[in-house]
């Protein structure tokens, strides 16, 4: 389409006087002269008409042919001048309905010499806003009055089609996205949401159009594993509209992770409501779960790795400054544990390593890490001893009898019975070593 081209035509038949004057003051805006608006006393206005484009036509039938050329190549004419030397009637209705069949965005002027209560009985039953009747005579003041009204028409109908165009484009990427989306004034008005919203939440979109503010909150929030820390952070964002949001909340019955973003929008320079956008990360958080679990524990044994060990030995250490305590670190090992892979096959003793360490587990207090750092190879953490010096071996030595009885009781496994023993090396912080790699190795050394 031309952009900014006002495109006329001018149905000339036989009544070539009028139609002259009238070719002859359009050429002139189309050149450029007198281009803006004028008033009756003469004073010029800042506002421009359009550029125009005028073309003449013979008659009816030829110009039927060229509004519908002129379409099919995407530049249509916005406005048609013709001259009805016949009273209007019938005929008359059925040419213009044809005309708008083919372009109903066209606007029409008629002239007419003919009365104008007989205009209005044939017209009554036909209402159509592109359609304009004028008495033949007419200045050249009217006429640029009549250009400019029906050019703003035209420009106001294109915004508005653009602007539904823009609209619906907006509505179906809002409705497409992958997220919920939640748009909402500063007081609590709902302006716009997606499918995916009500989805995420559990909302029939005839129960969300229905209910207020409250009854919406108070129902996301039933949802919730620990809601009281949502709505602390709603609370906190009305009280600062400026702020900006981002918290991951937990579902309750479906253990579904939402991350929940939330920003203002703005209608100048003014904060006029908030964008809420949420994001279903279970499917993400369980694989970064899995992911650090399967970098930081043994895969046959699902205890936790010797790089999982080291950060809670550092840790605990960390803590044993601060608090003037202890620490023990008990290294041991399966006697013979390659003669068994030998006798019974890998298989065998891979279940064996698996069924010691749910014992070994079994074992464990709170705060104590049991760990498979390689092999046959176990290392246990007591992160917390009794401060006195007799106590805090007692508590040693009660753990070591506790794993020597857990090996000799025998382990039944493809209706074979496997008795094991086990060497233990004990380490205490701070008196055998004052980092994770020394403790681990004065335990070692221990065990021989």
């Amino acid at each position: 389409m031309l952009e900014n081209i006002f495109r006329i035509m001018i149905v000339t038949d036989d009544n070539s006087s009028i139609h002259q004057d009238i070719h002859q003051f359009l050429a002139r805006q189309a050149e450029g002269e007198n281009c803006r608006l004028i008033t009756h006393n003469g004073v010029l206005q800042n506002e421009l008409l359009p550029k125009l484009s005028v073309d003449l036509v013979a008659d009816q039938s030829l110009m039927i042919a060229k509004i519908k050329d002129e379409l099919k190549k995407d530049s249509p004419y916005s406005l048609v001048f013709i001259d009805f030397k016949t009273p209007l009637g019938t005929d008359s209705i059925q040419f213009l309905q044809q005309i708008w069949a083919i372009d109903r965005t066209v606007q029409i002027i008629i002239y007419t010499n003919h009365a104008e209560s007989m205009c209005a009985d044939v017209l009554q039953d036909f209402c159509n806003d592109n359609l304009f009747i004028l008495k033949s005579f007419c200045d050249s003041f009217s006429i640029q009055q009549l250009l400019n009204f029906f050019a703003r028409k035209k420009s106001l109908i294109r915004a508005s089609e653009e602007s539904a165009r823009a609209f619906n484009l907006l509505n179906a990427t809002l409705q497409s996205m992958g997220q919920g989306i939640l748009v909402m004034d500063l007081r609590g008005n709902v302006l716009n949401y997606n499918s995916k919203f009500l989805s995420i939440w559990g909302l029939s979109s005839a129960k969300f159009k229905t209910s207020n503010e409250q009854e919406i909150l108070a129902h996301m929030l039933g949802k919730l594993r620990t809601p009281d820390n949502y709505l602390y952070k709603i609370n906190q964002l009305k009280k600062d509209i400026h702020a900006h949001s981002q918290q991951a909340i937990q579902f309750e019955d479906s253990n579904m992770i939402i991350e929940c973003d939330s920003q203002p929008y703005k209608v100048g320079n003014e904060v006029a409501g908030r964008v809420w956008v949420f994001r279903d990360i279970t499917t993400r958080v369980n694989l970064e779960q899995r992911m650090h679990f399967q970098a930081t524990h043994d895969p046959l044994t699902g205890l936790p790795n010797r790089t999982l060990l080291t950060d809670r030995i550092n840790q605990s250490i960390i803590d044993a400054d601060r608090n003037n305590s202890h620490l023990a670190i008990l290294f041991f090992d399966i006697d013979g544990f390659k003669t068994i892979n030998d006798n019974y096959s890998h298989e065998v003793g891979d279940q064996l390593l698996r069924a010691l360490a749910r014992r070994l587990r079994a074992l464990m207090r709170a705060g104590d890490t049991i760990s498979r750092i390689g092999g046959d190879e176990f290392v246990l953490l007591l992160s917390t001893l009794n401060n006195s010096k007799d106590n805090k071996f007692n508590d040693v030595v009660n753990i070591a009898h506790k794993v020597v009885a857990s090996f000799k009781r025998a382990f039944r496994l493809e209706d074979k019975e496997i008795k094991l023993t086990t060497s233990i090396g004990i380490s205490l912080y701070p008196d055998d070593g004052k980092n994770t790699n020394q403790l681990l190795k004065s335990a070692d050394l221990a065990m021989y």
